[in-house]
């Protein structure tokens, strides 16, 4: 969190923001034979993403 401070954002004006991996939008539950195992990515690149109300995302940053 105080690297997003010293970024300029500020952890006031974001509530409980929690940085995350969205996979599923509104799921009520995990779908029949979730194993929960772990999941290995090779990241490429990164970016910080909006999520609007209306379900859009609105890129902000990336980095390549």
């Amino acid at each position: 969190m105080a690297r997003l401070e010293a970024a300029g954002f500020s952890a006031a004006t974001h509530g409980d923001f929690k940085p995350h991996i969205t996979l599923a939008r509104e799921a009520k539950e995990a779908p029949a034979g979730f194993s929960g195992a772990p999941v290995l990515w090779d990241v490429r690149e990164l970016a910080l993403v909006e999520s609007m109300p209306d379900g859009r995302y609105v890129p902000l940053a990336q980095n390549r």
